[in-house]
Parts: C-alpha cells; structure tokens; sequence
C-alpha cells in the first residue's frame, strides 16, 4: 500500500528544517568560541614549553652519554698504550736474551753443536722459534685491541653526528616558535 502526503505537510517539514539550518548558521556566526582559541593557544604553548623542556634534557642526556663513550675510548687507547710498552719490554728483553746467547756460543766455538731444544717448538712438520711464537700472539693482541678501538671510536662518531641532527632540530624548532 502506498502512503499518500499532503503537499501541506511537506511543505511544513520543509518549514521545519529551514528553520533549524537558520539557527545553527546564527549559532555559528557568533563570536562565542573566540575565547576558547585564546585558552586553546595558551594551552598550546604551554605544551610546546614543556616539550621543549624535554627535548633539552634529553639532548644533554644525550651529550652525556656521548661523553661516556669519548671516555671509554680514552680509557681503551691508554691500556693499548701500556700493554704495547709491555710488549715492547718483553721483546727488548727477548732480543737481549738472544744477544747474550749467540755471543756464548760464539765464545764456546762449538758451532756444531745442534740448538737447545728451548729456543725451538718442535711440532710434527715444522719447527717454530718461540720468540716468532710470542711476537705473533702479541702481534695478534695488539691488532685485537686496535679493531676494538676503532669499533668504539666509530660508534663515538656515530652518536655525535646524531646529537648534532637532534641539535640542529631543536634550534629549527625554536626559531619556529618565535615567529
């Protein structure tokens, strides 16, 4: 079945919503909400304050810590620092052990002789000095500790370069919000 509508009641309706599209176009053109924008805009700031407060400890937390690691690195290079004037000591102290040891056979005159078996690792197929033993694991030691020097020196730069991309952030940021 179909319902039939008298143009009298549509034309009523119609009334009805003309008048309530008037009332919110009035509603809207009044200068109420202007003081909410200015509480809106203090707030705003407020909140920019105070992140900005924070983005400032966290970069010098970050510079800290960069820190830290620049200290760490400096700590590192002065226990390489030692340990190869160790190795040095031990090898003049090798050499000098040599020295002695080649002018006693030379004063003995007993050139063949065979050599001590001390100064000599005998392994299956080859015979290895022990001072060419010892200079090379110190060799290897002292390469170890240099890779790792270098290692923590790159994470250093690494970390600087990103305090100074969150540096340079800030400052645009703060120049932002003068304008």
């Amino acid at each position: 079945m179909a319902q039939t509508v008298s143009n009298d009641a549509l034309w009523e309706k119609l009334s009805e919503i003309d008048n309530k599209i008037d009332a919110c176009i009035t509603k809207q053109n009044t200068p109420a909400s202007s003081p909410k924008r200015v509480d809106i805009t203090s707030e705003i700031k407020a909140l920019n304050d105070k992140i900005l407060v924070d983005i400032d400890a966290k970069a010098n937390l970050l510079g800290a810590h960069s820190q830290s690691h620049f200290d760490a690195n400096r700590k590192n290079i002065i226990s390489l620092d030692e340990s190869l004037r160790k190795i040095l000591n031990v090898v003049s102290h090798i050499r000098k052990q040599q020295k002695v040891e080649t002018v006693e056979q030379a004063n003995s005159k007993n050139v063949e002789q065979p050599k001590t078996e001390i100064a000599y690792f005998d392994f299956k197929f080859f015979k290895v000095r022990k001072t060419s033993l010892i200079i090379t694991v110190l060799g290897v030691l002292v390469f170890i500790l240099t890779v790792f020097c270098i290692k923590q020196q790159n994470d250093y730069s690494l970390l600087i370069g990103e305090y100074y991309k969150q540096n340079s952030l800030i400052e645009t940021l703060r120049n932002h919000n003068k304008f």
